[in-house]
């Protein structure tokens, strides 16, 4: 049934009610779904609607269940078939005994023995239905195949039953014995107290039990009995034999009879009259059974193990199948599935033709094939033996390589008019290896062109839809299947179409939508390409490139593109080996940058190549050797003959100290601050006090929304915790109430980043006194005294939901960061006014703005732009070599996504703000001030800003100056570029200090 949306919040994640499985006496259970990481659970409560006596007892029943499930994970290590369900999480403290507590559990994988039963005895459909209902997760191929065999033979399996009940005996062996100390007093075992087929449940796909309901389960003494001496280990024995029992006597009979099951004994000799001997029958049965299974696997082992393959083999590896699982195993299937492919491939290879075609009639009797991939093998090698298509084709589709075998299929019409089995085979192909049924990007083009057609016919003005037209049919749709169209746009990637985009979904949306849809994937293998590429993994370019004709397999230009792989690591080792005697260097110069043009036309631009061909163009045009390898130093390895031509001229001498790019790690704490909620009292002697302030020491640090002090934060391992602790301003919390929901999400978005400073915890001060101290640079806040609510970095969401509540019942938000250091503070380090005149090392301020980028970066990518860059929120820690960032109030969360807009003022923020400040020791003109800015100001503030360069900028690089403008103008919109083009800067000075 579908419920209204209803939240439970646990004491480890916060969990949404999907669907209610059932109710009855001890209590609701629900399927559940956790908020953070969608992980799908049972839980377990008292029945909203039941008599307060009722609520207790369900709740202490259910109470139980998870202390018993908790005692019994310490059996999880032994070797037991069966294992219960795992105790995930529990209601918050303080719900014990009311409608409110609960308990979350795993779901018990497969189906219960009763349910099995009812498979075999009702057939096909119902076992299919029931499963579908039951299981956890969806059933398998592999597994519906056991579950439909299972409902024609109408038989459980006797090795299953026989496990199950030796399994059982064993557990109730353990838990019968496993001592604990409980809230009573100390436990002697466990009784599970509820023996029934229906709470033992298997997988086909595993040989083990997940045994559950343990709500009536008892505490033993160390006699055997519980305290109140109701129940003794002999009632699950009692319990077993009866259920168990009747069990058998319904659904295996034959099996009961052969048990001799034991039909009435004595109350006080249960285990010895009753168990005892049943054992001893079961181990015999139920070695016989293992014996005969293990003897068939070893068969079925051989035959997938064997050197020569054949059809002798196949038909016993299809008896020995049905012999596996008429024994409740799941036999070998992907062995199998290899060894048809083995079979089919050394008939190829043979040229035995004919026997492919038999065996693929064979293969539709093998439930564990992929009926189109029988079909699809079957038509590619009717299609072989008339001649039509390439017997390499069939080679790799026999493999189940579709991709390679639609290779040479294009491959094969690349010089002649499309053959007429080209459509049919391609589109197959195509549904088989990538499970999809899209259009393909030239039908999808093709059916825009009509649509916009027979919307100009009817438009009042027809011109903007017959110019589109004309170009899509003249210059974009024959390019398409052309094997090497001109440039440019000659490359692999769609931007000829792309460019077009917008004006198409402005005047025809529908259409629009549906060729964007059949490029998402081409272009999206095509990224795979472009990356590689850039990494000159030639072979993973290939590879890729016949993803991309998977799902666009008219694009003709793919074959070239191989093509011109194939060719370039000798073209580079060409190049590596530098110039011979035999050839002018002009001569030598202008044929390697020939073909890299060639390269590039065909496949696509990338760093490396166009910095080549860049050096080869300057190389032709005289320019010194070495000027050209100091410009191109990511390319050095690649023209490093160069300094053979003339000798290699020292730059500069080596810094005092060594420069370096990485950050050195931070140690790790070992465990946060506190887990869960916590109650406690703010003051001196308490587990949080507050200190001196740490947003007077300048003007500028001053906040709109809340104010810093020291704070000394009590661990759970007794020891205590430096952080500043950021609180609400009481005044303006209408105004700051969003900005610290947004923050806290960002921090807990951003916790695993290096050089973002953490969040240590959060929560809620109700102070004894009636405001914060002034803001004074000697008000400290060191006296306040009064309660606190702590919420550790689990707990966050917690303190989310009660943020707006609290805040509204004059209780003080707050959030502990890491302290940072105020000598380490940018604003200190960089202002020239601070600086008394000196400039940040260029090299330094590199590796700060290189590493603030990287940050930016992972914030994007998370969809956060940050935009709040202010110097005072950077600091510099020699120590780890690093930046850290703090303070994200005004920073702003997309969750559908950012825009280039977005990130692209960002970036100017930061050129304004934070580059122009380290690199010139001051901010671009017109940026924001320092002081404290609402994020109304940010949002209004300039798009661009224009560099104003004095006297002292003279010692800047030229290509420094160009990268500030540029950021500056808005020219980047991405981190990852503007970091690139400031590692190219610093590799280059670096290269004159080494």
């Amino acid at each position: 049934m579908n419920l209204p949306l209803e939240t439970a919040a646990g004491q480890q994640r916060a969990w949404n009610l999907l669907e209610k499985l059932g109710e009855g006496d001890a209590g609701e259970v629900y399927r559940v779904e956790s908020l953070m990481d969608r992980r799908t659970a049972i839980l377990k409560r008292p029945r909203r609607s039941a008599f307060p006596s009722d609520v207790i007892r369900q709740a202490t029943q259910i109470e139980r269940e998870g202390r018993v499930l908790r005692l019994l994970e310490r059996l999880a290590s032994n070797d037991h078939v069966f294992h219960p369900p795992n105790l995930l999480d529990r209601s918050q403290d303080g719900t014990e005994f009311s409608e409110r507590f609960f308990i979350v559990i795993t779901p018990a994988d497969g189906l219960s023995l009763t349910s099995l039963a009812q498979i075999a005895r009702f057939g096909e459909l119902t076992a299919l239905e029931t499963y579908r209902l039951q299981s956890n997760p969806e059933p398998s191929l592999v597994e519906e195949i056991y579950l439909e065999h299972l409902a024609a033979t109408g038989k459980l399996p006797d090795l299953v039953l026989l496990r199950a009940i030796t399994g059982l005996l064993d557990y109730f062996d353990a838990i019968h014995t496993l001592e604990s100390d409980t809230s009573a007093g100390k436990a002697y075992g466990i009784l599970w107290n509820d023996v029934k087929p229906e709470h033992i449940f298997w997988q086909p796909s595993q040989t083990g039990f997940t045994i559950i309901d343990w709500g009536n389960a008892q505490f033993l003494e160390a006699d055997g009995v519980t305290k109140d001496r109701q129940f003794s280990r002999p009632g699950d024995h009692q319990q077993f034999l009866d259920e168990m029992g009747r069990f058998l006597e319904d659904y295996a009979p034959d099996l009961h009879q052969r048990l001799d099951w034991p039909r009435e004994t004595p109350p006080g000799s249960i285990y010895t009259s009753g168990i005892q001997p049943l054992r001893e029958r079961l181990s015999e049965l139920l070695q016989i059974e293992s014996q005969a299974l293990s003897q068939a696997r070893l068969a079925e082992a051989d035959i997938l193990e064997s050197a020569g393959p054949n059809f002798r083999q196949l038909s016993q590896l299809g008896q020995l199948h049905t012999q596996i699982i008429d024994m409740g195993e799941i036999p070998a299937y992907q062995g199998a599935e290899r060894f048809f492919e083995r079979l089919a491939q050394q008939l190829v290879i043979e040229d035995n033709l004919p026997e492919v075609l038999h065996l693929c009639q064979i293969a539709k009797q093998i439930p564990f094939l992929d009926d189109e991939y029988c079909q699809l093998l079957n038509l590619m090698t009717e299609e072989t033996l008339d001649g039509a298509l390439p017997r390499d084709a069939l080679s790799y589709g026999v493999v189940g390589d579709w991709a390679s075998a639609l290779w040479q299929l294009r491959t094969a019409t690349m010089d002649q008019p499309e053959p007429a089995w080209w459509d049919e085979l391609s589109s197959k192909v195509r549904q088989l290896e990538t499970g999809a049924d899209s259009l393909r990007p030239l039908v999808a083009l093709n059916r825009l062109i009509h649509a916009l057609q027979a919307v100009a016919q009817r438009s009042e003005d027809p011109g903007p839809y017959q110019r589109l037209v004309t170009v899509l049919k003249q210059e974009i749709l024959p390019r398409w299947t052309q094997l090497e169209p001109d440039p440019p746009f000659s490359g692999i990637t769609y931007q000829e179409i792309e460019r077009h985009l917008e004006v198409i979904e402005e005047l025809i949306p529908e259409a629009a939508r549906s060729l964007v849809q059949s490029l998402d994937q081409p272009r999206a293998q095509v990224q795979i390409v472009l990356d590689a590429f850039e990494q000159k993994d030639f072979e993973t370019c290939r590879r890729a490139l016949r993803k991309v004709l998977l799902w666009d397999p008219d694009r003709g230009r793919l074959l070239k593109a191989d093509h011109a792989l194939e060719r370039a690591p000798a073209w580079l080792v060409e190049i590596r080996r530098g110039l011979t005697e035999d050839e002018p260097m002009q001569d030598f110069i202008t044929r390697l940058e020939l073909a890299g043009r060639e390269l590039r036309n065909q496949v696509a631009q990338a760093k490396w190549l166009d910095a080549l061909l860049e050096a080869f163009k300057q190389l032709r045009h005289g320019m010194d050797p070495t000027e050209v390898l100091v410009e191109h130093a990511e390319v050095r390895d690649e023209l490093s003959w160069l300094i053979t031509l003339e000798p290699r001229r020292p730059l500069l001498t080596s810094p005092d100290k060594s420069v370096s790019l990485e950050r050195i790690a931070l140690p790790q704490e070992t465990r946060p601050t506190l887990f869960g909620v916590k109650e406690a009292m703010l003051g001196v002697d308490s587990d949080v006090k507050l200190g001196a302030p740490l947003d007077t020491w300048a003007h500028e640090a001053r906040g709109s929304s809340a104010r810093i002090f020291q704070g000394e934060l009590a661990t759970q391992s007794g020891t205590s915790r430096r952080a500043a602790m950021k609180l609400m301003r009481p005044d303006r919390a209408e105004y700051a109430l969003p900005m610290f929901i947004e923050e806290t999400r960002i921090l807990s978005l951003l916790r695993d980043v290096p050089g973002i400073v953490p969040l240590l915890e959060c929560g809620f001060i109700q102070l004894d006194q009636s405001s914060l101290p002034p803001e004074d640079r000697t008000a400290s806040a060191e006296e306040l005294t009064g309660s606190i609510t702590r919420f550790g970095l689990d707990s966050v969401h917690n303190f989310l939901a009660d943020l707006e509540k609290r805040a509204s019942q004059d209780w003080i938000p707050y959030l502990a960061i890491e302290q940072q250091e105020q000598t380490n503070n940018l604003l200190l380090l960089c202002d020239t006014g601070y600086t008394r005149g000196r400039f940040t090392p260029l090299l330094d301020g590199l590796i700060m703005a290189i590493q603030i980028c990287d940050l930016l970066e992972v914030a994007h990518s998370r969809n956060i732009v940050y935009r709040d860059h202010k110097i005072l929120h950077y600091y510099w820690q020699n120590e780890y070599n690093g930046i850290f960032m703090l303070d994200w109030n005004v920073a702003k969360r997309y969750p559908e996504g950012l825009s280039l807009n977005e990130t692209q003022f960002d970036l100017v923020q930061f050129g304004a703000r934070a580059l122009h400040y380290i690199l010139t020791g001051r901010p671009a003109p017109g940026a924001l001030p320092l002081g404290p800015n609402r994020p109304e100001e940010i949002e209004t503030a300039a798009r661009t800003y224009t560099a104003n360069w004095t006297y002292d900028d003279h010692r800047l690089p030229k290509d420094v100056k160009d990268l500030l403008e540029a950021v500056l103008a808005g020219d980047y919109s991405q981190a990852r570029h503007l970091r690139e083009d400031l590692y190219t800067i610093y590799n280059k000075l670096l290269e004159l200090v080494s």
